[in-house]
This record gives C-alpha cells, structure tokens and sequence, in this order.
C-alpha cells in the first residue's frame, strides 16, 4: 500500500478537509470569510498560464478550465463549510461529489502517464 500511496492522494486530502473544516467551524465561524477571497486564486492562476503560455488546443484549454473549476468549487467549498458547517444544506453532498470526481479523474491521469 504504501508504494502507491499517491494513488489516493485525493481522497487524503478530501478526508482532512471535512474535519478541518469541521474545526474551522467549531472554533472560528468567521474564518469562511476570510477563506473566500482565495476562491479567485485558480482564476489568476489560469489569467497568468494563459498570458506566459497560451493553450494551443482546445483540448488543453479545457482541461485547464475544468481544473480551474474545480479547484474554485473546492475553495469555495471550504470557506462556506467553514462558514456553516461541512455537512450543512446540500455542502455534504458537494464533498462527496468533489471527493469522488477529484479521485477519479486523478486516477485516470496517472493511468494514462
């Protein structure tokens, strides 16, 4: 197991967000706020990649604009988990979602390497 511990890399860090969050919660509600700004990190991130090295297909742009997507749902996520509770409203479920996307897409990537 622990020769392929990157296999689950994922799913480690989807199962620290939920107590982290959970704590965040519990001692420091106000910290969702203070976690929202960085929800516009990947944005920049993907601005700054594709002004020094644009995307010459569409295909890698995509695949840039969906983890850019995905990495502002996760933060997003984060800060409204730690805002509200992890498992308030429909937020369980959005980790489940995240969590089960995050890993498989992270299998298929390092399948096809």
């Amino acid at each position: 197991m622990w020769e392929h511990r990157l296999a689950l890399a994922p799913t480690l860090l989807g199962l620290v967000a939920l107590p982290l969050s959970a704590v965040l919660h519990l001692l420091a509600w106000w910290s969702g706020v203070l976690l929202t700004p960085l929800a516009g990190v990947p944005l920049a991130w993907l601005i700054t990649l594709q002004r020094d090295d644009p995307a010459l297909d569409r295909a890698a742009f995509g695949w840039r604009l969906a983890l850019t997507l995905a990495a502002i749902t996760a933060v997003a996520w984060l800060a409204l988990a730690a805002a509200f509770g992890p498992l308030a409203g429909p937020l369980g479920w959005l980790w489940v979602f995240l969590l089960i996307a995050a890993q498989t897409i992270w299998s298929l990537v390092r399948r096809s390497h």
